[in-house]
């Protein structure tokens, strides 16, 4: 028998087996990544999102799937929020929304911040609201919309839910916020206003399969070592 094989073995174990733990850990922190940001809510006012569409472009610096969204809402009471958020990525239209490349509908994630802002005389929760959309593949460049509104596109009543505004919206944002009146009539308007949200990509688990090849890997190994002993 080799001196010391038993113990080598074991160490070499320990240590392919922290080496995989510790990769599964970084990936799990990096699980979420942020694509696009738009800057952070500014506690100053916000556009309705019930009786509107809202609409802000984004561009990508590079090729990306879009899996996630991230925006900050004002809410003035707990049956604002209508249950879903209607979404839509679009195509730009001269500085307006114009085709739309994807849409569908999510539950969304509703967490509170604490903070509290006055619109005119409403006393409103600021939340984050964050849901999961199917992969969109956006192209490095290219000018986008995302389009949000509360609830069913059928919606139309103002239920006192607001895409708050921004306090940083990106160098070179060329347009600022676009909305549209419901139901489905009239043009796309200047808001005038920037609104806080991120765009979100979250990658595949691919270590968690690294680390069950490597603790497989170093059992086959024990077992061998242990059959030339024999």
């Amino acid at each position: 028998m080799r001196p010391f094989a038993g113990l080598c073995d074991y160490r070499c174990m320990q240590t392919l087996m922290f080496a995989a733990l510790a990769l599964l850990g970084v990936n799990s922190l990096k699980a979420d990544i942020l694509l696009y940001d738009n800057g952070g809510p500014d506690q100053g006012t916000g556009d309705e999102m019930t009786q509107l569409i809202q609409a802000e472009d984004f561009v990508l610096g590079a090729n990306a799937s879009i899996s996630g969204v991230r925006f900050w809402a004002l809410n003035s009471s707990p049956s604002a929020y209508q249950g879903s958020i209607a979404w839509a990525i679009g195509a730009d239209n001269g500085g307006v929304p114009g085709t739309i490349l994807a849409s569908g509908s999510a539950t969304a994630t509703l967490t509170g911040t604490g903070n509290n802002v006055m619109i005119d005389t409403q006393n409103l929760a600021e939340e984050l609201v964050s849901f999961m959309i199917p992969e969109f593949s956006a192209t490095s460049g290219t000018t986008y919309w995302l389009e949000l509104h509360n609830g069913p596109i059928a919606s139309s009543a103002n239920s006192g839910f607001y895409w708050e505004t921004s306090s940083s919206a990106p160098l070179g944002d060329a347009n600022t916020g676009q909305q549209l009146s419901l139901p489905g009539a009239g043009f796309w308007g200047d808001t005038g206003n920037e609104h806080a949200y991120e765009l979100t990509s979250t990658p595949e688990p691919s270590s968690l399969f690294l680390l069950v090849t490597m603790i497989g890997i170093a059992v086959l190994t024990l077992r061998r070592e242990k059959r030339a002993a024999r």
